[in-house]
């Protein structure tokens, strides 16, 4: 079997110097893949088609990102005289008939490669596999940068993906759900659809909490963004100033800065008193984090919504006191070895909080320990190998013909008030962007 791996996403953030949860399970996807099968052949998405990467450029990327982000730096593949090393070609082109490939896409990023994925869908010889990692741009749009725009562009993504797909991986039952949900909701026999917990880093699965030793703050991790609820940890602060005055805990939130919270970054940084006691942390590495957290009197997770929850997950294998919101996708990843609050409810988390500095708090007795990464591919490796059945899926590749326009409008992010009349020349490129011609495609990209 050749593996088709959509390095889109990774190339795009190559020079982030961290990953967020969604990049890091997209690095651990490809690592697998590279030590597991004999062929990969790396593509990208450029202009809604997908055209091979070169293979050396894909590995000297992710050597680099690898040693950033994972402090891994053991990649070995070989290539051969076939692989692509100074290539930039359309994949379809180099697809051959009495070879059976799996296209992998472990982001959300199919509206960049959508007119090769429509045409891969409907090949005997190519299965089609995706990781959804949560729907909350369609169950909670408020909470994303462009609201309505996030949610036209994700739901243009997750019908693309139910339309195309023969697998979808996930990371918990909740996100399952939510997947069988919108397939109904848009009429749609859904592929088969897995869910099983993510794997984690071996340093963070070997460190043990102790409550006998000394412990000096609160923690956060999580992208700094509305959906992450950091309002409540703010006004929880000010409120525990006025109770504890010099004697308030130190809080670090630990993360990336998102979209949509410039004026809370405001609050932070001036509010007199709640300014002294919480400090972001940005681009640190993971021994720096398993630090902090082993230091730390309770992790504190009050998100509004989740796909899965790695920091909470993380937190309860190392037995830390761990506080979350009362979510379906944090009783997942906690396995229930947390203490659960409203994430509305500021009173409850401050007491909760004072709970813990007076030792008062009362957590689950039992942990339990997330797999490694190397459990977590080994159930994955047996799920591969089954022998599942491609889909029926061509009355659905004609319905994203027949809307070409809505998912071009959803990848260049184009309102509905935006929309401007075609012309001619706009019917006869969508017309032809429908052929099952190759040349006849590439004509119409230049139109």
């Amino acid at each position: 079997m050749f593996i088709i791996y959509d390095f889109t996403r990774l190339d795009q953030r190559r020079n982030l110097p961290t990953p967020s949860g969604v990049d890091r399970v997209d690095l651990y996807y490809i690592l697998f893949l590279l030590k597991t099968y004999s062929k990969v052949i790396f593509v990208r998405g450029y202009g809604g088609y997908l055209k091979t990467y070169p293979t050396q450029s894909a590995l000297d990327v992710l050597r680099k990102i690898a040693k950033n982000w994972a402090e891994i730096d053991n990649i070995s593949y070989n290539i051969d005289k076939n692989d692509f090393i100074n290539t930039k070609i359309d994949i379809e082109r180099i697809l051959k008939n009495n070879i059976q490939y799996t296209y992998f896409n472990l982001t959300h990023s199919l509206l960049i490669g959508r007119y090769t994925i429509a045409k891969f869908a409907i090949k005997d010889n190519v299965k089609m596999i995706y990781f959804c990692h949560d729907m909350t741009p369609i169950t909670h749009p408020e909470y994303h940068a462009e609201g309505t725009i996030s949610f036209k562009q994700h739901s243009c993504v997750m019908k693309i993906m139910l339309w195309s797909a023969d697998l979808i991986l996930t990371t918990s039952q909740a996100v399952k759900q939510d997947i069988l949900n919108y397939s109904k909701e848009i009429s749609v026999n859904p592929p088969k659809v897995i869910a099983k917990e993510i794997g984690a880093e071996e340093n963070f699965l070997k460190a043990r909490w102790s409550k006998q030793d000394s412990h000096k703050h609160f923690i956060y991790v999580g992208t700094f963004e509305p959906r992450k609820n950091h309002i409540l940890l703010f006004l929880a602060w000010k409120k525990l100033y006025s109770i504890l005055q010099e004697h308030t805990p130190m809080l670090y939130i630990i993360g990336r800065k998102g979209w949509l919270i410039d004026w809370l970054d405001r609050y932070f940084e001036v509010e007199p008193n709640v300014s002294r006691f919480v400090k972001r942390l940005e681009n640190i590495q993971d021994s720096q984090l398993e630090k902090l957290m082993l230091e730390s009197y309770a992790t504190l997770n009050p998100s509004y919504t989740e796909g899965w929850g790695m920091p909470v997950a993380e937190s309860v294998s190392m037995g830390i006191p761990t506080i979350c919101s009362d979510i379906p996708a944090y009783h997942e990843s906690s396995q229930e070895c947390a203490i659960f609050l409203s994430p509305l409810n500021v009173d409850t988390w401050v007491d909760t909080i004072l709970d813990v500095l007076n030792d008062r708090a009362i957590f689950p007795d039992y942990a339990y320990k997330i797999p490694t990464w190397k459990e977590y591919f080994a159930e994955i490796d047996e799920i591969l190998n089954e022998n599942y059945f491609l889909r029926e899926k061509k009355q659905y590749i004609q319905v994203f013909y027949d809307n070409l326009e809505d998912f071009h409008f959803a990848a260049h992010k184009i309102q509905s008030n935006q929309k401007t009349k075609k012309n001619i020349k706009d019917k006869i490129r969508l017309k032809l962007l429908k052929s099952k011609f190759y040349f006849i495609r590439v004509f119409a990209r230049f139109i």
